[in-house]
Parts: C-alpha cells; structure tokens; sequence
C-alpha cells in the first residue's frame, strides 16, 4: 500500500511540474509544450555530418554558408524560404 503512495505523490509532483513548465512558457520565459523554437540549427549539424561521412556533399554545405553570408551582407530583406520552389 505504501507504494501506490508513493506512485501518486509522484504523479502529482509530476503535474504541479507540467503546470509550473506551462506558467513559464506562458511569461515567453522558456520554449516548452505549445510554442516551438526557432528551427533550422540541427539541418546545419545534419548537412555538417553528413559532408563528413559522404565527401562528395561538402560543396552543399560551402555553397549553403557562401549564400547565407552573401544575404548577410546585401542588406537586403530576406526573401521567403519557399520562394524558389513553383506552386
């Protein structure tokens, strides 16, 4: 009996926790269950990887940094993600 006990004090611990996570997100404070993040910094360690393992895709990985760099400098906006691909 002692262990159903203790197995619901931790289920409530673990909610209080939940909601404590949630009151944090909702202040903007952390990223937790209901906004994402800012995406697109593990596909440059993926392409980092995978131009170790396979040599031949180096050249993406420099191609993909020389033109990030050239919109740096242009000063011009950036243009949408999905603007090179047709509908």
């Amino acid at each position: 009996m002692k262990w159903l006990a203790w197995i619901v004090l931790a289920f409530i611990l673990l909610v209080l926790f939940d909601r404590l996570l949630l009151g944090l997100e909702a202040r903007g404070l952390i990223f937790y269950r209901r906004t994402r993040g800012v995406r697109g910094g593990a596909m440059y360690h993926a392409q980092e990887l995978d131009s170790i393992f396979n040599p031949g895709m180096q050249h993406v990985q420099e191609a993909h940094v020389k033109h990030e760099q050239e919109e740096d400098e242009s000063g011009d906006p950036l243009a949408p993600r999905n603007a090179d691909r047709a509908t």
